[in-house]
C-alpha cells in the first residue's frame, strides 16, 4: 500500500500526470471506507448486543445453559494440530505432481 501510494505520489507531483483532485479521489475514498466499517461494526454491535443480554436472563443468568456441553479452550487449538501438517503435505503433494505434468 505505500509503495503504491508512492507511486501514486510521484506521478502526480513529479510527473504532472494528476492533478490534485485526483489525489483526493483515494484518500477520500480510504477515509469513508474505514467510516463505513465503523458504523457497521457499531450497528451489529447495537444490534445483537441486548439480545445477548436478554438471552442470559432467560437463563438465569447461567451462560451457557444446562445442558450444554462446553469445549475448553485450551484443547481447541490441540484438535487442529493433526490437520496443519497434513493439509501442508497434501498441498506439497499437489505442487510435485503439478510440476510434474509440465514436464
Amino acid at each position: 500500500m505505500f509503495v503504491w501510494w508512492r507511486d501514486v505520489l510521484r506521478d502526480g507531483q513529479l510527473d504532472g500526470y494528476h492533478q490534485n483532485a485526483v489525489q483526493l479521489g483515494p484518500l477520500y475514498g480510504g477515509i469513508l471506507f474505514i467510516v463505513a466499517d465503523v458504523l457497521l461494526r457499531f450497528s451489529f454491535s447495537v444490534l445483537y448486543g441486548p439480545t445477548d443480554l436478554e438471552v442470559r436472563a432467560q437463563a438465569g443468568g447461567l451462560f451457557p445453559p444446562k445442558g450444554i456441553g462446553v469445549l475448553e479452550p485450551r484443547e481447541i487449538p490441540f484438535l487442529y494440530t493433526p490437520i496443519l501438517p497434513s493439509g501442508a503435505a497434501v498441498t506439497w503433494g499437489h505442487h510435485i505432481q503439478a510440476a510434474i505434468e509440465k514436464r
